[in-house]
């Protein structure tokens, strides 16, 4: 596993969304906290855009559970904090956008 992108700004906010995207490589993976899981809410373009990546997306639940968002229908691994840990022990890189 390579960089693991740490996104917590909600994607309606400035362009970092967009700016993250465009760094991303196979075998990446992006872990969206805060305010970021607004992207997992149903027809956004930043959910279409999420489903095109060839990266794996977690999203942490307990955010997730705060803002009423729900991701069962999507290909999104929904880790809690003991998984964010290890998720940054797991990937080379950690990089946090805000």
């Amino acid at each position: 596993m390579n960089t693991l992108h740490l996104l917590n700004k909600s994607p309606f906010l400035g362009n970092t969304f967009d700016t993250v995207l465009a760094f991303i490589h196979e075998h990446d993976g992006i872990l969206l906290t805060g305010d970021a899981v607004y992207a997992l809410q149903p027809n956004t373009v930043f959910l279409m855009k999420i489903k095109q990546l060839p990266v794996t997306i977690y999203a942490l639940n307990e955010d997730m559970t705060a803002r009423a968002i729900d991701s069962t229908s999507h290909d999104i691994k929904i880790v809690d904090y003991s998984a964010f840990v290890r998720l940054c022990t797991e990937y080379k890189k950690v990089v946090t956008w805000s």
